[in-house]
């Protein structure tokens, strides 16, 4: 099954660029506009948090208006730029379900389990005891997991000091055990790894970027895009990136 992915859209109000030239709304209008363009059968499309820069309502309700004749199925993560009870108050079907920091979504061929790994009012995520009891009753079958903070190092100072923390390693020996993929944000970069055995995928912003390297944290406007993950339970987990914006093709001859 194809599985789209996209994170930190950090969407803004209506006019205003974040950062004063970042339009953070074109650029997941262009990267929706890919996605519809696929040929592809997608399943579902997973936003794994930071939907909108400040958590406003202005922001959401573009969101979901956006999303309305999408032909696919959307799951949504809260990431920390984002408010939870506003996300309620305008996806009160997605956020209603919710029974503490884990929701189970069934698929065709296993289930996706959503993992709240915000903290409020803190950039850092978390994974905690009851965390790990709430993926335990939730677990059964071929599974993934999509959360918005890394649990592990990505090699960025400024994004690792902002990471997940918490009870890292028995959530990683439960991922081991459980769970045959991991999908997560917050870095605004495709990196790629495994976590205890685990694939584990990190997908960018459809928008900007953050730079590589040891320098204090910056953003970049390399270019924007979303994974596509393969997902067939039981073999490895098959991850594509695309960029926000398609180029022609020019077919070999024959």
């Amino acid at each position: 099954m194809w599985i789209a992915h996209f994170s930190d859209l950090h969407l803004t109000r209506e006019g205003q660029a974040l950062y004063g030239q970042v339009d953070t709304r074109a650029a997941f209008l262009a990267a929706l506009a890919r996605l519809r363009d696929l040929p592809l059968s997608v399943e579902l499309l997973v936003i794994s948090g930071d939907l909108a820069e400040g958590g406003e309502v202005e922001a959401y309700r573009f969101l979901r208006q956006a999303l309305a004749d999408l032909p696919v199925p959307v799951a949504l993560l809260p990431g920390n730029h984002d408010c939870r009870a506003t996300l309620g108050q305008v996806f009160p079907e997605q956020f209603a379900t919710w029974q503490g920091p884990v929701l189970r979504l069934p698929l065709s061929q296993g289930a996706l389990l959503l993992l709240d790994s915000a903290v409020p009012g803190r950039e850092w995520g978390q994974v905690d005891a009851s965390t790990l009891a709430a993926l335990e009753a939730s677990a059964g079958g071929p599974l993934l997991v999509a959360m918005h903070h890394p649990p592990f190092p990505v090699g960025i100072p400024g994004m690792d000091a902002i990471a997940c923390r918490g009870s890292l390693d028995a959530f990683g020996q439960w991922l081991a055990g459980a769970a045959e993929g991991l999908l997560c944000g917050h870095v605004h970069r495709q990196v790629a790894t495994q976590f205890h055995g685990v694939p584990a995928r990190v997908a960018p912003s459809p928008a900007h970027q953050i730079a590589l390297g040891p320098r204090a944290l910056a953003y970049t406007m390399e270019p924007g895009g979303f994974l596509l993950h393969d997902w067939q339970p039981g073999q490895h987990l098959l991850t594509h990136w695309l960029p926000v914006q398609a180029a022609p093709l020019h077919f070999y001859p024959e």
